[in-house]
């Protein structure tokens, strides 16, 4: 698989710079690959592009990724970071599937919600996802845990990034409207998913780089199937 690299462009007056995967914590790249090797996870799916640093990184590790990005700035930076230019017309405008020059991916331009309901009844094989799209006003969370659930999904692993843990002082989380990304706000959702097979790690300060931010690692346990469905994505 051809791999993917960062084309340099001039963007005029955007102050953005592709910057390195995951907030710049490297930490996470080990975790996602140990992941990779003890389930044999072939999808990585993402919520929050951004400008695609993260992506381009799980483009380079995992043989399908998907993401998408609801801020149109930031979906057209990616596009230009990325791929070398700015939308021009109707296949970049909302999304990219499977250029012909790269491997399985897709990039689109849509709200996170709406992008878990059309991918997760879709995927076949083992998954991990990265949620990490919550900056605006509305936090997106439960609805994409619903998502997974209702696609009768049971990853591998699910990661949320800007997640409360054990050492909130030192690892900075995301609180809405005074609820803090923590468990037991999120436990509800995850047990829809996997029942009450699944355990989970967090991060910890002497294993966090870049930005030190919180993350969960959700993983399901006691050998369930991770799917129900059978159709393909690329159909």
């Amino acid at each position: 698989m051809k791999k993917l690299k960062f084309r340099p462009m001039d963007l005029g007056s955007h102050p953005y710079v592709l910057g390195k995967p995951f907030a710049e914590d490297t930490y996470i790249e080990k975790a996602f690959l140990k992941f990779k090797k003890k389930y044999g996870i072939v999808n990585a799916i993402e919520t929050g592009t951004h400008v695609g640093a993260t992506f381009i990184w799980l483009y380079n590790n995992f043989d399908n990724v998907y993401t998408c990005e609801i801020k149109e700035e930031y979906y057209q930076i990616a596009c230009s970071l990325i791929f070398g230019r700015i939308s021009e017309d109707e296949h970049f405008e909302n999304e990219i599937v499977n250029p012909p020059s790269l491997g399985k991916m897709m990039m689109k331009n849509i709200d996170s919600v709406d992008f878990m309901k059309e991918i997760c009844p879709k995927l076949t094989g083992e998954s991990i996802f990265f949620l990490d799209a919550h900056w605006k006003s509305h936090c997106p969370l439960l609805d994409e845990l619903k998502a997974i659930s209702e696609a009768n999904l049971k990853p591998a692993v699910i990661a949320i990034h800007d997640f409360k843990t054990d050492h909130p002082d030192v690892l900075g989380y995301d609180v809405y409207n005074g609820r803090s990304y923590d468990l037991d706000w999120i436990k509800p959702s995850i047990d829809s998913i996997y029942g009450a097979n699944w355990s989970f790690e967090y991060n910890a300060p002497e294993e966090a780089t870049g930005a030190l931010r919180g993350i969960i690692y959700i993983k399901r346990e006691d050998g369930q199937l991770f799917f129900k469905n059978s159709s393909n994505l690329h159909n």
